[in-house]
């Protein structure tokens, strides 16, 4: 007699399971008892490589949790279980007879022990982080870093924006990081809330990205997303910190063809996919070295400016709404309106300081695109067309995901360059970018200590 190991995966519940029978020499299990054991398994490539072979009875549960909450560490479990009729196959390989594995004729609980050590550490060996899977020590990180949430995530785009921060007095680590798919997320806190830093890296997509994992992974309350900015608005100026109402995506456009115009419907608008709602940009209204007054054309034609798609977290799967003014949490922004008595630096060194004192100021719109701004004729363009004041990289994107996520979030951006608007030789972003990100950090820090 011959004991078997069958593998099956359940689809419904993500669960791959491991049961083992007696087997006679016709192939029907006699009745037996059975044991079973429980182990956390983050499944990885290797997975492919347990299939069906024999050992003492045996039932081998490896459990995949849906929910990040599950404690992944917890210790192997045995307990008794009544007899299992044999399990149907899927896809598992043939299995092997008492000649093929060792444990046949030892006794067989000892069996399950040695199999059992056998068997956890090969898991531990291979739950490694593979195309994005978890280990268990980090889903065990995780677990613990939740149990002392909620916490007020801190989503920055660089590192010369983050290490202000970092080593501000106000900011107190915990020593904790949790590093995961290129991201380290730190935690600590400032004043008095609990804090995850997380650097998101340039632009739109990483920035979505980020804020994702944030918000999927841990227990999070609300975020703040800061940062330097251009300036577009001409009112304002370098080193002032401005905290925008609201946010668009200003880099997703449907072309139109060469030879149409405003009155024209744009591809696929009549399904409901392109809108001409949000307005466009005439690029021949732009050209150079003609005539004043002249009629002149352009073969790129016009660009109309597009709302995202948006699937809330809340919403019918797959049933898409759409956005292109992003409100911020209104609490948030309330809240923000009392840092306008700031006072700010305006210097650099002792030699170098700007013309006018910075300050803090609530506007009413930013925009975002992943596209460096330094164009005077595009800023003056962006402003006149949508009235927005900070241009950066990445804010649309968090303020996106917060919104499908139902997370409250504020953005506070401090203006590092005049978006192309100064002189070629000003060189103001390289002069500027220290002194706004060290002004955009005092106003964060002001701000959540004001929670």
């Amino acid at each position: 007699m011959g004991l078997m190991l069958l593998c099956r995966r359940m689809p419904s519940s993500g669960a791959t399971t491991f049961t083992s029978v007696a087997s006679s020499p016709t192939g029907h299990p006699p009745p037996a008892s059975s044991a079973s054991i429980s182990v956390p398994f983050a499944p990885t490539k290797s997975t492919s490589l347990l299939h069906e072979f024999s050992i003492p009875t045996a039932e081998i549960h490896l459990l995949w949790p849906p929910h990040h909450h599950r404690d992944l560490l917890s210790p192997p479990t045995i307990s008794r279980s009544r007899p299992h009729a044999q399990p149907s196959h899927h896809g598992c390989s043939p299995s092997l007879t008492d000649a093929h594995f060792p444990f046949g004729h030892l006794h067989q609980m000892a069996a399950l022990k040695i199999f059992s050590v056998m068997l956890v550490a090969f898991i531990l060996l291979n739950a490694q982080e593979t195309n994005g899977a978890l280990s268990a020590r980090t889903w065990r990180e995780i677990y613990k870093a939740n149990r002392n949430g909620p916490y007020l995530g801190l989503v920055i785009p660089n590192l010369f924006e983050m290490n202000p921060l970092l080593q501000s007095s106000s900011f107190t680590s915990t020593k904790l990081t949790i590093d995961l798919d290129g991201r380290r997320f730190r935690f600590g806190t400032v004043g008095e809330k609990k804090v995850i830093l997380v650097m998101t890296g340039l632009g739109m997509i990483n920035a979505g990205i980020t804020t994702q994992l944030l918000l999927s992974l841990f227990k999070i309350e609300g975020v703040v997303h800061y940062g330097i900015a251009g300036n577009a608005n001409p009112s304002l100026n370098i080193g002032d910190v401005t905290i925008p109402q609201y946010w668009s995506h200003a880099g997703l456009w449907s072309w139109q063809r060469y030879g149409q115009g405003p009155e024209d419907e744009l591809a696929l608008e009549s399904n409901g996919d392109y809108t001409r709602k949000y307005g466009y940009l005439k690029f021949a209204n732009y050209t150079v070295n003609v005539t004043h007054g002249s009629s002149h054309d352009n073969l790129l034609n016009n660009i109309w400016y597009q709302p995202e798609e948006v699937f809330p977290v809340d919403g019918t799967p797959e049933e898409r709404q759409h956005a292109f003014w992003v409100a911020v949490d209104s609490h948030y922004f309330n809240i923000s309106k009392k840092l306008e008595v700031l006072k700010l630096e305006g210097c650099i060194n002792s030699t170098t300081c700007l013309s006018e004192t910075p300050k803090v100021t609530t506007v009413k719109r930013g925009t975002s695109a992943s596209i460096y701004l330094d164009n005077a004729a595009y800023r003056s363009f962006i402003y006149n067309k949508f009235k927005v004041s900070p241009v950066d990289m990445e804010s649309a994107s968090v303020a996106l995901i917060c919104l499908e996520q139902k997370v409250p979030f504020i953005i506070i951006r401090a203006l590092s360059d005049l978006a192309g608007g100064g002189s070629a030789q000003s060189n103001e972003a390289s002069t500027f970018t220290s002194l706004a990100a060290n002004n955009s950090v005092k106003v964060v820090v002001e701000f959540i200590k004001l929670l």
